[in-house]
Parts: structure tokens; sequence; C-alpha cells
């Protein structure tokens, strides 16, 4: 059985809709009043018939803010999927933009903590990301490649790199702050500065629950 909510809906519903049509019309005559809204295979659902589907739910004793709750998750109005849903489309144009520039996101991640915090070792920059040293080592290499970044020779430790932008990295880092302002606005429009600045909080909270490091993306 799917867990509720998770990715599987599609699965649930299927479950919930499986049946004859019989079936459920004589669920929606014996429980009119408690009707979800039809399928998209124009049958109408009933709470009851989903209850049992859902872990902990009974028809019966959950309240009215409970049954809302879960006949929101059914619509695909929950947090998770929505935060999904945009997070999903908002990864894929921000790729696109960046491939237009001969770049992919996991450079340019990498590249922009290099850019936040110059001079730091290779070592001190994989452990600001929450990575061993080994997974950023060939991304270290091609931005040196590139022209991007530049290993110096630390002068307090003979025996470590310290890691800076390059000028050519910093006129990289101006274009890439460009698409980034023009990503932002597209990601955000309808929304007023101070709808932007309440969800940028909200989000924020939501990454510090889930115990996310900041300005890391989990995919890197």
């Amino acid at each position: 059985m799917p867990r509720w909510p998770g990715p599987d809906g599609a699965q649930l519903l299927a479950q919930a809709t499986r049946g004859r049509h019989s079936d459920l019309r004589r669920i929606s005559d014996v429980n009119p009043g408690r009707r979800a809204a039809r399928t998209c295979h124009g049958a109408a659902l009933s709470i009851d018939r989903l209850a049992p589907m859902v872990p902990g739910m009974s028809a019966n004793t959950r309240s009215n803010s409970q049954k809302k709750n879960v006949d929101e998750l059914f619509r695909a109005r929950g947090v998770a999927f929505l935060l999904s849903q945009v997070g999903a489309e908002s990864s894929k144009r921000w790729a696109e933009r960046l491939a237009a520039l001969g770049l992919d996101s996991r450079r340019v991640m990498l590249f922009w903590h290099v850019a936040l915090v110059e001079g730091r070792s290779q070592r001190e920059l994989a452990d600001a990301l929450g990575l061993p040293e080994t997974r950023i080592v060939a991304l270290v290499d091609s931005l040196e490649e590139q022209g991007w970044i530049e290993r110096r020779t630390s002068r307090q430790d003979r025996r470590a790199r310290r890691l800076f932008m390059t000028q050519r990295g910093r006129e990289g880092l101006n274009r890439i702050m460009q698409v980034a302002e023009e990503h932002e606005s597209e990601t955000a429009e309808g929304l007023s500065e101070s709808e932007r600045a309440q969800l940028v909080e909200l989000l924020e909270r939501l990454a510090s629950t889930s115990r996310l490091r900041a300005g890391v993306h989990p995919d890197f």
C-alpha cells in the first residue's frame, strides 16, 4: 500500500477508482453528501471509499478539516506535490539557460561556492558542500581548464592549494548572475514583492526543518 501523501498518487487513484461504476454509484447513492470531485474518468469518488486505502484514516472519525486536507491531497493541492512540481520545472529551465552558456548546474554550483568565499582549500570547499573531496575534484579540474578558477599555493601551508576566481571567472560570474536574475523573475512571475519575500521565508523554514544544507542543491 503506498504511503499518503507520496509519489504513487496515480496508483492510489487507480486503486480508488478500480471496480465497477455501479459500485461507485451505490456509494454515492448511500452518501450523496460525501461525494468528492469527479475523477478524470468522470466517476464520483467518495471519502468513504478513499478512507480504507489511507493508513490511519477513518471516514467516521476524521474531522471536517482533516477530510478537507485529504481531499486537497487527492486533488494534487498538497505542499509536497506543488513544491516538487514547481521545483522540477524550475530546475529544467535553469539547466536550459545554463546550457546556452555552455555550462551545467553542477559546475555552476561549485563555481558559485568558490566565488562566495575565495581562498578555501579544495577540502574546505568539499566540507562546505557536505561532500567527500573526491566528488568535486573533476569539477574543480574542469573549471580550472576553462580558466574560470585557479589553484594557488597557500602562504601558510605550502602543501595546501587554495581556490580563487580568475578575471575570466569574474566575467563568467556576471553572465551567470544575469541569467539567474532572469530565471528568478520568471519563476516568481505573478507574485508581488511582499508575497515573494513571504514565500522565500516559508521555503527557508521548510528547508531548515528538513535539515537541508543552505545554498546546496540536494541533486549536487
